[in-house]
């Protein structure tokens, strides 16, 4: 959910095509057991190719030369982004990933401070945004929470008067800082021994600011990504499950199809980390077994109640969106019960 950029006033789609079909070639080939030169050719032509585009298309290109070993096209490529085209960030961000990638740090790093440089150069802060988030989220991905916190540590919230006046009424945490705080909870989270009460302190600030500052599907990709994910990873369950009633709340608006995708998401998350333990039905020795198993319970149940008034497709798509979950804690033959029990019932099935 990272912040992109998304209009392309420059780009080419006949060259869009052509990159996106050699990026498609490329991964379906044994690109290392290739001829060198055939390797060098291919090289050549995709270098050619993503400087006749926008940044998008250049850091589709440079991702896949790396892929080739060509680093230094890559390279050539995102630096022929012209400096007041936004989507130059893209570029830095697919060196960044591309580079730690093939364990080649240092090169990395300095790809990371020549985006860092031409961000805080350029007149609007969208690109600074895409470029901080977006190396950080690369860090984490790669284990590296001290990185991603110093990449973290560049962005600087702007002062002035619309700040003032926003501390003036009470809003402390801005759509930026909150971002910000998801990513330094992630990196908290894959630190070897975090504070004791920091965790717990930067989950509160989460779920406080979350709910006022975002809704709907964004704040549902937020906690989810940000919150859920990494505590449930963490093994902090029993703080991940507090997530669960802002969930709920935050799904229930939806409807429809979209509404199924999200609780199919959430289900799938719950059940990833969750799923084996459920699924063997004896609790465990310390009892910590049922807490997770009635929590997920009433989650389900709130969600089928609510969707209840709102009619009957609204309550199918409720259905439909927790079968994972309802299969996780009951087993395969809920899902056959739930299915008989609706035949029988006939139109007064959701009574």
């Amino acid at each position: 959910s990272i912040l992109r950029q998304v209009k392309r006033p420059t780009a080419d789609a006949d060259v869009d095509f052509q990159v996106y079909t050699l990026q498609e070639a490329v991964r379906a080939m044994p690109v290392r057991q290739m001829p060198r030169e055939q390797r060098i050719d291919l090289a050549n032509r995709l270098a050619m190719l993503g400087t006749k585009s926008d940044g998008w298309t250049a850091a589709g290109a440079a991702a896949t030369l790396i892929d080739l070993g060509a680093v230094k096209f890559a390279i050539d490529v995102v630096d022929s982004i012209p400096a007041n085209d936004p989507t130059k960030a893209e570029g830095f961000i697919a060196l960044a990933k591309g580079l730690l990638g093939v364990d080649e740090p240092a090169l990395a790093e300095e790809q990371i401070r020549k985006g860092l440089a031409w961000v805080q150069a350029y007149p609007g802060r969208n690109p600074e945004r895409a470029l901080i988030w977006g190396v950080a989220q690369a860090y984490l991905e790669r284990g590296e929470p001290d990185n991603a916190v110093a990449i973290l540590d560049t962005w600087q919230e702007p002062a002035g008067f619309w700040r003032s006046v926003r501390d003036l009424f009470g809003r402390k945490l801005s759509d930026d800082e909150l971002r910000n705080s998801g990513l330094r909870l992630r990196a908290l989270l894959l630190q070897d021994a975090p504070p004791p009460k920091a965790v717990q302190q930067q989950v509160s600030t989460l779920m406080t600011w979350a709910p006022r500052l975002l809704d709907g599907e964004a704040l549902v990709n937020f906690l989810s990504e940000n919150v859920l994910e990494p505590l449930l990873a963490a093994g902090r369950v029993q703080m991940a499950l507090q997530t669960l009633p802002v969930l709920q709340q935050a799904v229930q608006p939806g409807s429809g199809e979209k509404h199924a995708d999200r609780l199919t998401n959430l289900a799938n998350v719950l059940v990833a980390e969750l799923g084996p333990e459920l699924s063997t039905g004896v609790p465990q020795a310390n009892g910590q077994g049922d807490a997770p198993r009635a929590a997920l319970e009433s989650f389900v149940t709130a969600i089928w109640a609510a969707d209840r008034t709102r009619g009957l497709w609204q309550t199918v798509y409720g259905i439909e969106g927790m079968l994972p979950l309802v299969a996780a804690l009951e087993g395969p033959d809920a899902l056959v019960a739930l299915a008989r029990g609706v035949a029988q019932a006939g139109s007064r099935w959701s009574d």
